[in-house]
């Protein structure tokens, strides 16, 4: 019995989705190491072994091809982000988001490491290049000035402006994984989220409330699927 040939638009469709893969890969990490303004193309395609014309016909330009990179990424973060937490309370959604952001750059050190690299304050979206992240900035935002409210009206969290809370959450995400990135990387997740869910309980929380909250949270598994 004849074999069924594999036409030849598969295999030039498997073929470019392996070169993609591997270029974004090697282009986070050069822009992880030198930075938008410094990395060269002609360096991400050495990383990847291959030609500056392989690379350019799919990423004809370097921002093409760090918005890509950071398209990528960002779509499976918030996914990842945003999932509900069933019953939960405000304090219980802000804890898992937080959990699942920090864990996610843990897991994707390179990623990371263009962020910090860029040295741009995440409490505000100057500096930010592409679209892509802009509407996840701006998403997260929403996200958690709205919880924020909800916490409020609840009494779990102190009554203040919401949108300077959400911003000072992303200062406490930019401070800790940057300890976690000076150290050596070698924190165990589980200790830096340990360390960073307490820092927001204590900072955000009502006082009287503090220690069943820390007490609470301890006692409940983390965020499965981080």
């Amino acid at each position: 019995m004849a074999s069924v040939p594999i036409h030849d638009d598969r295999l030039r469709d498997a073929k470019d989705v392996m070169y993609r893969a591997l270029i974004l890969d090697s282009a986070e990490e050069v822009f992880a190491e030198a930075g938008f303004e410094h990395a060269q193309v002609k360096d991400v395609a050495g990383r990847a072994g291959i030609s500056l014309a392989t690379l350019y016909a799919r990423f004809p330009t370097k921002l093409e091809l760090y918005r890509a990179v950071h398209a990528r990424r960002l779509g499976d973060l918030m996914a990842r982000a945003v999932r509900p937490a069933k019953g939960a309370d405000a304090l219980d959604r802000m804890l898992d988001a937080i959990e699942a952001y920090v864990a996610f750059h843990v897991a994707h050190p390179h990623y990371l490491g263009m962020h910090l690299r860029d040295g741009n304050a995440w409490s505000v979206r100057e500096g930010l290049r592409t679209g892509e992240q802009v509407e996840a900035w701006t998403r997260g935002q929403e996200r958690m000035v709205k919880t924020f409210r909800e916490g409020i009206r609840a009494g779990l969290f102190v009554d203040d402006d919401p949108v300077w809370m959400a911003r000072t959450t992303n200062a406490l995400h930019q401070v800790a994984l940057t300890m976690w990135a000076e150290g050596g990387k070698k924190m165990a997740v589980e200790t830096l989220l340990s360390r960073v869910r307490a820092q927001f309980i204590r900072t955000f929380c009502v006082p009287e409330l503090v220690p069943s909250l820390l007490a609470r949270r301890t006692a409940r598994p983390a965020q499965e699927g981080k």
